[in-house]
């Protein structure tokens, strides 16, 4: 059985302030970041990770980056591993299905 979860923004596809600070292109983003390094993942470091892919360090940006990972966590298509030996040190992998949607959106924008 599948499940869809539609999303509607044809209204309102990117903000207008700023486009590094729309949590659907930063999923996009780290999506890509990941398929780079498919086993070994990224460790989650959240500044790290700001600071690498939105280019700045805000508030702002950290809940973009929070949202983001929220989407793709709720879409199966990411997955945050915690380490058995550090409970603070989580690494995010890629799934098959990120790769799935990462290869259909590179289609589309091609």
């Amino acid at each position: 059985m599948s499940t869809y979860m539609l999303v509607d923004r044809t209204s309102n596809w990117f903000f207008d302030e700023d486009i590094d600070l729309d949590p659907y292109l930063c999923s996009m983003q780290l999506l890509k970041a990941l398929s780079t390094r498919q086993v070994q993942g990224i460790k989650y470091n959240r500044v790290q990770m700001v600071n690498t892919l939105l280019k700045r360090r805000s508030k702002e940006a950290l809940d973009t980056l929070d949202s983001a990972i929220v989407i793709l966590v709720s879409r199966n298509l990411l997955n945050i591993i915690e380490s058995s030996s550090n409970s603070l040190d989580s690494v995010l992998h890629i799934t098959k299905n990120g790769l799935e949607v990462l290869s259909r959106f590179a289609e589309d924008i091609s």
